[in-house]
């Protein structure tokens, strides 16, 4: 938007501030995934958690059920991990308390990473480390 003043001919644009998804400036390929999702805008706790997350600060993120705190972690997490994917290893890990809520997570970390090179495991307790790799 130009505001025009009268009498010297200047004009004086604004920048327009990136909203929904498009202000955390996530990898396209990240940003890909975010719209194929059908997602839109981010949920109140993503709005706050990501920036935190993304500025390579720890957070403890306690809300109800539904409002958005896995991918309040799971697309900084993605996005940086991406950014550094010539570095070989395990880089990330997300420690979860149940078998139940884990299959749930790693459903939707599959659904963000289609489009990138990324992999990940499953690691499940009372299961031996060679069967799960």
């Amino acid at each position: 938007m130009a505001e025009e003043y009268e009498g010297g001919g200047f004009a004086h644009k604004q920048k327009k501030q990136a909203t929904g998804f498009a202000q955390y400036s996530f990898m396209y390929e990240l940003y890909k995934a975010i719209m194929v999702s059908g997602l839109k805008m981010p949920t109140p706790v993503q709005r706050k958690v990501i920036p935190v997350v993304m500025s390579g600060k720890d957070a403890i993120v306690c809300y109800k059920t539904g409002s958005g705190k896995t991918l309040s972690y799971l697309l900084p997490m993605i996005n940086r991990l991406k950014c550094h994917s010539k570095i070989v290893g395990a880089r990330g890990l997300v420690l979860i308390p149940t078998r139940d809520l884990a299959d749930q997570i790693t459903k939707v970390l599959k659904q963000f990473i289609k489009f990138t090179d990324l992999k990940y495991t499953l690691l499940l307790g009372g299961h031996t480390y060679e069967g799960q790799f």
